[in-house]
């Protein structure tokens, strides 16, 4: 089978159903996963599917609402909040964006912390109104409620009358070759 009718057939799959999984593809198709492996990096990397653990999703599917999300890779969340404390500094002023890893990492702040916090995040507000010292700065926007966020224009204008020592992304991807993706879809 050419490389470009196993391409087509990943990608029908991905479409009828949203998912493919290495090892059925490897059936379905009498090759090694290896190949379907290096097949599904070639469509990643060229935009049609997202890479997953054991297989692939369609680009357009979103696998966890933000809801799911605060639940998934917790362990891992964790670990980067307590990474992210080492960088927080009295004082400091700091953007926290949309994610739960974002809201992870407020989570677990020291009940000491002083700083102001500049969000557009309003997941981030039942956290952050805990902590006395903490100065918090909400964006306006409009609301989006499946990710949590405020967004646009009103967005874009408040926030350009702070000046971040730091700042803190949510991110949906990281890609050696791409680097760091977040996604916004409306």
């Amino acid at each position: 089978m050419l490389k470009e009718e196993r391409f087509n057939h990943i990608l029908k799959v991905i479409k009828k159903s949203g998912k493919v999984f290495y090892e059925n593809l490897a059936k379905d198709l009498d090759i090694s996963e290896d190949t379907v492996r290096r097949d599904i990096e070639t469509l990643h990397s060229n935009g049609l599917l997202l890479k997953v653990r054991r297989g692939a999703i369609s680009v357009s599917k979103n696998p966890f609402s933000f809801q799911d999300r605060t639940h998934y890779l917790t362990e891992e969340k964790e670990l980067i909040a307590l990474k992210a404390q080492q960088l927080i500094k009295k004082g400091l002023t700091i953007f926290m964006d949309g994610g739960s890893t974002i809201c992870a990492i407020a989570s677990h702040l020291p009940s000491d912390s002083s700083f102001r916090l500049v969000t557009n995040n309003m997941a981030l507000v039942p956290i952050i109104s805990k902590f006395k010292d903490i100065e918090l700065i909400i964006l306006g926007g409009i609301h989006d409620r499946e990710s949590a966020i405020n967004t646009g224009g009103q967005t874009c204008n408040e926030v350009k009358q702070y000046i971040a020592n730091l700042y803190f992304m949510g991110t949906c991807a990281l890609q050696k070759d791409f680097g760091i993706s977040a996604v916004f879809s409306k």
